[in-house]
């Protein structure tokens, strides 16, 4: 390594004790860890020992601190003091999946979170069940407006930490009116809000003196 070489991070002297020079090397932050040796007295013009950044469990190793993704790392040609610093960053985040009865968000899983790496997109689907529209949403606890209540689609961009999505639902409802076409009444609750799949309840056709009953016609 020259003077002018990029894999120089910290030149710390201009001029070597002996004839040598010190190689150190370590961690900025968290997430990972070195081997090899990582104090390392280098003869003028001779290479290091290589050194080989180990990332934890769920990070990744990013690079050294000149911008060098190469791993594991060898410094060549020492001839200055040099410090070199490796770089780990969380390999994947989770996106925590909450959904409530009467619909679904896709993708999920059993544990309803979906596992997404470090800065990728991850699209969801908000759909309601038959019978069902969605009621609410939220992304990260905050309520998002909803412009279809049959369909929901969102995407984080770029994830970078953990998020949350969450859905609730509602049966639908219908309104039943009852009218008579003259010539008798009705007994019974005319108007009715009737939720999906139940029942109304009931109402009779009571005809007038003279008449009798004949049928019942719907609109739909």
């Amino acid at each position: 390594v020259s003077a002018n070489n990029p894999i120089i991070w910290q030149n710390l002297t201009e001029v070597g004790e002996l004839g040598t020079w010190k190689v150190e090397f370590s961690v900025e932050g968290e997430g990972g860890y070195l081997e090899g040796d990582l104090v390392q007295e280098i003869i003028d013009g001779r290479n290091c020992t290589e050194v080989k950044a180990i990332p934890d469990n769920n990070y990744r190793f990013v690079e050294w601190g000149n911008g060098s993704k190469e791993n594991p790392l060898i410094v060549s040609e020492v001839n200055v003091d040099l410090k070199v610093v490796a770089s780990f960053e969380i390999a994947s985040f989770i996106i925590t999946v909450i959904e409530h009865e009467g619909g679904t968000i896709t993708p999920s899983s059993e544990t309803g979170q979906v596992i997404v790496e470090n800065g990728t997109n991850q699209a969801f689907t908000v759909k309601p069940n038959e019978g069902h529209h969605i009621n609410n949403i939220m992304i990260d606890r905050n309520n998002v407006p909803i412009n279809n209540d049959q369909l929901f689609e969102y995407t984080f961009v770029n994830v970078k930490k953990a998020h949350t999505i969450e859905a609730s639902f509602e049966i639908d409802d219908f309104v039943v009116k009852f009218r008579s076409s003259g010539n008798g009444s009705l007994e019974g609750e005319t108007s009715q809000i009737v939720m999906y799949g139940a029942d109304a309840s009931v109402v009779k056709a009571i005809p007038n003196y003279g008449y009798k009953f004949v049928n019942w016609t719907t609109d739909k």
